[in-house]
């Protein structure tokens, strides 16, 4: 699926390293995605477990 928009962006760079650079922005932007998620259901979860059993 990158390999057309990793090909468009080397044809019109000229450069092989504008290519790898805009796959490398694109999988950080995904890895920085899915950490922050996990970060945020540790933290959600973290908040339940302090405030105690819910009052029914």
């Amino acid at each position: 699926m990158m390999a057309p928009v990793i090909e468009t962006d080397a044809d019109v760079d000229g450069s092989d390293q504008a290519a790898y650079l805009r796959y490398a922005s694109d999988v950080v932007e995904v890895v920085e995605t899915y950490v922050y998620l996990l970060f945020m259901s540790v933290v959600t979860v973290a908040r339940c477990l302090q405030s105690g059993p819910p009052v029914w």
